[in-house]
């Protein structure tokens, strides 16, 4: 990795028409290209979309040069969230609940640990401030063990539901039944814990809503 990734890194919320295509595209080259999963979901132009997005806060972290670095939503508004619905937990989490999912940090930018770190902190950071803005109280997510290890690192903590068992399986495509089946995947709940990273977050100056960060070129990368 180069100094040619350091400088300033801006997440921020996304809800314009055009930049969630963008988005949509790159959900699709990583989830159904690179990983080979196939949902019940519509694919409208080589997009990776699905009947969450309307409920759901998307969040964009992007380098200073525009180049996208990372991605995560948060599901909220719906007492049907997948990993509620999928593994039958409704009655054991009466409160109101959020999913955060999809989570993507892009090739280029995830060839460095710092920066991957960085990345991943400042998304959850903005995961956290839309948490607390819609009430949500519960957070869960859904996703192989191995990548809630490398999260750790990050901004946010993951611990295993359980005794959780998929139990609704009838409700997603082939592809995700068979990794469900196996055991793969398991349900996490989620807790936000407080950066502990080698670069702060501070507001941008021009968007209010946004985070920005800056990794010097003396970071070694």
């Amino acid at each position: 990795m180069t100094a040619a990734v350091a400088g300033a890194f801006c997440a921020r919320y996304v809800a314009d028409p055009a930049e969630l295509a963008v988005l949509f595209r790159v959900r699709h080259e990583v989830f159904r290209l690179d990983m080979g999963l196939s949902a019940d979901t519509d694919d409208d132009g080589a997009m990776e979309k699905d009947a969450y997005d309307a409920d759901s806060v998307h969040i964009a972290c992007f380098h200073e040069s525009g180049r996208l670095a990372g991605y995560v939503r948060l599901i909220h508004g719906t007492p049907n969230l997948p990993t509620l619905v999928l593994y039958d937990l409704a009655r054991r989490f009466a409160d109101p609940a959020g999913e955060v999912s999809r989570l993507i940090v892009t090739p280029e930018f995830r060839r460095s640990d710092l920066i991957s770190r960085l990345v991943r902190s400042t998304l959850f950071e903005l995961v956290e401030r839309a948490a607390y803005a819609h009430g949500v109280t519960n957070l869960f997510s859904i996703g192989r063990p191995a990548v809630f290890t490398l999260l750790r690192s990050g901004r946010a903590a993951f611990e295993p539901i359980q005794g959780a068992r998929p139990v609704n399986l009838h409700l997603y495509g082939p592809m995700y039944r068979d990794f469900f089946a196996r055991g793969e995947v398991v349900p996490m709940r989620v807790s936000l814990t407080q950066p502990g990273g080698e670069v702060g977050c501070v507001a941008d100056p021009v968007r209010r809503d946004a985070l920005r960060v800056q990794v010097p070129t003396t970071a070694g990368l």
